[in-house]
């Protein structure tokens, strides 16, 4: 017995270093091999568990097999005996390589039997690959088995552009919720739809507790889709990471989730860009962003919110103390707009990363902006690319760029700054070496 147990521990170790490394790294490079080798372990493990309950021996085991050790027939597949298991363990690389001092055949069957359940959970944890998703596979009736006693973290993910969540979709993903805790949706890109948005706001309540992170992009689920999972989105107190980017949502949707948006208390990351939300989308979540304590990356870029949804947001950034990034891209903010956001920027504490890429600003802008600037301590990286900034603006920046102690990058380009505001640009980026700026002369 003190033999198999050892036999067993040198088993596990060379199963737990060999076997879940080597078998996690062929995931990384090769998706069929890992499921073709998975598949392989828990065919293993029902073959053992089937061997055992039929009460074999191994005697019986080695009467089944002829002496040069290949079948005379085809064998039924759950009659595999001890002797066959354990030439498969020996012959299985990722279990054997790591312990070359131990022979599979030298272990008794119950302590193998004795050592499966351990085997089988750390399997159920491990398998899963490094992020720990489950790419909602079939798995065999032995690992649903272990994955409900260990329940461990696990990420539903399908292919990219390639599955509808329908309605049997839908049933696998309330399997997965069963066996594992969900911590990670990932559905990005895969044309879910409306319905679809309906299908995952039902089966959202049961991982409530623990799903922290639900990526919904690009999947056109509308503004009735976005109500749909806004009815389910309040029950996730744990939801951290939002993106329901490239929705379409609209103004309509933009305010069903502002309704819910405070419940969730540790959201940290929230992109609803390319959702043409508008001003009054703009204003509805406005309304509730001082609630949202832990938010720290906020991405409203390319929703025409114009200069209206940019003074509505600018009234309460200052409430956003966690707030690092705030992605404005792509709204026709204009000058107006500039000015709003500028007149509150020293209030922000810990941004450090603001976009207003392509939203018409000026010289006024600009101007408005570099009045500021000094006052952010925090800002490492400003994005002024392709506006309207001439060389006046570009100037009235330049003046203050040397009190910019943290500003690291500046882009400028895009814009009609000319020789002079390049000059002027140019001058400063040699005297802040630590300071990268991006600017044309045209």
């Amino acid at each position: 017995m003190e033999g198999d147990e050892a036999a067993v521990e040198q088993l596990r170790r060379s199963f737990d270093v060999a076997g879940s490394e080597a078998l996690r790294r062929k995931f990384e490079e090769q998706n069929s091999a890992r499921e073709a080798q998975i598949e392989e372990m828990h065919a293993w493990c029902n073959d053992l568990h089937t061997w055992c309950n039929e009460g074999k021996t191994e005697a019986e085991g080695a009467a089944f097999l002829p002496e040069q050790g290949v079948p005379s027939a085809p064998a039924p597949r759950r009659q595999r005996s001890w002797r066959q298991m354990a030439r498969r363990a020996g012959a299985h690389p990722n279990l054997m390589a790591s312990a070359p001092g131990v022979s599979a055949s030298a272990l008794s069957a119950g302590a193998f039997v004795r050592a499966l359940e351990t085997m089988e959970e750390e399997l159920a944890i491990r398998m899963i690959p490094g992020e720990r998703s489950v790419m909602l596979l079939q798995v065999s009736k032995t690992m649903r088995t272990a994955m409900q006693r260990v329940s461990p973290p696990a990420m539903i993910k399908v292919k990219e552009g390639q599955t509808f969540l329908t309605e049997s979709v839908k049933n696998a993903m309330l399997d997965m919720m069963k066996w594992c805790r969900i911590t990670t949706i990932n559905l990005s890109n895969a044309r879910i739809g409306i319905e679809g948005a309906g299908r995952l706001a039902a089966v959202l309540g049961q991982c409530a507790a623990s799903l922290a992170h639900l990526d919904l992009c690009a999947n056109g689920i509308g503004a009735e889709g976005a109500g749909s999972l806004a009815a389910a989105l309040g029950q996730c107190a744990s939801l951290a990471h939002l993106d329901l980017g490239d929705n379409f949502i609209g103004t309509q949707g933009a305010g069903r989730l502002a309704a819910v948006l405070g419940q969730c208390a540790s959201l940290v990351h929230l992109d609803l860009g390319l959702n043409a939300i508008g001003a009054e989308g703009a204003g509805s979540l406005a309304a509730v962003l001082g609630q949202c304590a832990s938010l720290a990356h906020l991405d409203l870029g390319d929703n025409f919110i114009e200069a209206q949804g940019a003074g509505s947001l600018a009234a309460v950034l200052g409430q956003c103390a966690s707030l690092v990034h705030l992605g404005l891209y792509e709204n026709r903010i204009g000058d107006e707009g500039a000015g709003s956001l500028a007149a509150v920027l020293g209030q922000c504490a810990s941004l450090a990363h603001l976009d207003l890429y392509e939203n018409r600003i000026g010289d006024e802008g600009a101007g408005r902006l570099a009045a500021v600037l000094g006052q952010c301590a925090s800002l490492a990286h400003l994005d002024l690319g392709v506006n309207e900034i001439g060389a006046e603006g570009a100037g009235r920046l330049a003046a203050v760029l040397g009190q910019c102690a943290s500003l690291a990058h500046l882009d400028l380009s895009g814009n009609k700054i000319g020789d002079e505001g390049a000059g002027r640009l140019a001058a400063v980026a040699e005297r802040c070496p630590s300071l990268t700026i991006y600017f044309e002369r045209s």
